[in-house]
């Protein structure tokens, strides 16, 4: 290339300019706003836990925990998430919750739950549904389910819910002569990117399971890079392995085979590369979708073109969702919100779930603080208050609808039923 223009260098200072102010503007919402595990009072604690006072003071004494930790500083009483699954594993079995829950131990014929959560239309919470399902299946759920998380997204919303737990798992990148923490973490593209035919791949696709504050919840995190992953089947980066490129997720998940009961895959909001790798890995797949017309008609339209690729993957050994469900999501409950609604059910029947996700506005203000409404306390913000409660609320019915979509198929595969 010859010389460049003035318009030309102008440009490049201006992107040079704007990537500066975006890595400055992550670092200080890294700064102000760390997040947090979830934490307890004793109330919260006692309701949670579903057990008397003297078994939770007994328990924190024999376990060595102090809930008054930080009385100095305000906090009367503080356990957190992470300690109260130590409380509660550790309770006699005489207690209300241990007798009402057991923990769960998948047969040999209950297969893991991958649920691809899709929709080609954008701004149909994609993201806040698949967060939801996985933060309230691990949290409200006392009976240990193994869950992860996928991030196919590169624009890696999801991830930014579950940054770095472990120091080892940043690194400190220079630009323009500015420090700033970055990500250091494996990504899902980085697995894509990988032969699945070498000895060293399970070990490396296990090795990128990551940890989060909750602790029977993984992710494996999307990078802004893995937004290549749309050239990827076409690149060098493939060259000589004898790959179909719309199994990769699938072989990925195969080396993570009896690590998880339920696998959450959020998907970018397209039918691209890494959507039909969503796709052909799922065993069940919920399609998120507003009741309004322009989304209804955009999905609707998206359904047509579906039919055929599903088709081919059944063609080349796709075994068939368990369940493929249309959910409504950011429902405020207005008449033409019913009438859409209604259409839908008329139309699809059963394939609509009949809970809806509502539009909340404590959903939004988790979601700007990287978490889901189930991974706060009343106590750790009042002013979220009833309104977070309300969404919690909600979000336990939605969660409630698929957990029971996911043991009803467990329950016919116990018994050799197919769907």
């Amino acid at each position: 290339m010859g010389t460049m223009t003035d318009k030309q260098l102008k440009t490049l200072e201006l992107v040079d300019e704007l990537g500066d102010g975006g890595a400055k503007f992550l670092e200080l919402r890294r700064e102000t706003n760390e997040k947090q595990p979830r934490s307890f009072t004793q109330a919260e604690a006692l309701k949670y836990l579903e057990c008397s006072q003297k078994v939770l003071t007994d328990l924190t004494k024999a376990l060595g925990i102090d809930p008054k930790r930080y009385a100095e500083v305000g906090i009367q009483y503080y356990l957190t998430l992470e300690e109260l699954y130590l409380i509660r594993d550790n309770m006699p079995n005489t207690t209300v919750l241990k007798k009402r829950h057991k923990p769960f131990q998948r047969t040999a014929k209950q297969k893991t739950q991958i649920i691809a959560v899709q929709n080609q239309k954008g701004g149909v919470s994609k993201t806040s549904l698949a967060n939801a399902i996985a933060t309230g299946l691990s949290i409200n759920y006392h009976v240990g389910y193994k869950i992860c998380l996928i991030d196919m997204d590169g624009q890696s919303t999801l991830t930014s819910f579950y940054p770095p737990v472990h120091k080892h798992e940043t690194k400190h990148i220079e630009r323009n002569g500015a420090k700033y923490i970055s990500d250091a973490r494996t990504s899902i593209g980085d697995l894509m990117a990988l032969d699945p035919n070498t000895d060293t791949f399970q070990d490396e696709v296990r090795n990128a399971v990551s940890d989060t504050l909750i602790p029977n919840l993984k992710i494996i995190p999307a990078s802004q890079s893995d937004r290549d992953s749309e050239s990827l089947s076409a690149s060098n980066q493939l060259a000589g392995q004898n790959v179909d490129p719309t199994t990769r997720l699938k072989n990925i998940l195969d080396a993570l085979d009896g690590e998880f009961d339920i696998i959450l895959i959020d998907t970018p909001p397209s039918l691209g590369f890494a959507t039909l790798n969503s796709y052909f890995a799922a065993t069940s797949v919920l399609i998120p979708c507003k009741a309004e017309h322009n989304d209804t008609d955009a999905t609707c339209a998206y359904f047509q073109y579906l039919d055929s690729i599903i088709g081919n993957f059944i063609a080349k050994g796709h075994q068939g969702y368990d369940f493929a469900k249309i959910v409504i999501s950011n429902w405020k409950g207005s008449d033409s919100e019913l009438d859409i609604f209604n259409a839908l059910v008329s139309q699809f029947g059963d394939a609509v779930l009949s809970t809806k996700m509502k539009h909340s506005e404590a959903v939004k203000r988790c979601a700007s603080e990287h978490s889901s409404v189930f991974e706060f306390s009343r106590s750790m913000d009042s002013k979220k208050g009833k309104a977070l409660e309300a969404a919690q609320a909600n979000c336990k019915e939605v969660v409630a609808d698929i957990h029971k979509l996911i043991t009803d198929v467990w329950k016919q595969q116990d018994k050799g039923e197919e769907q």
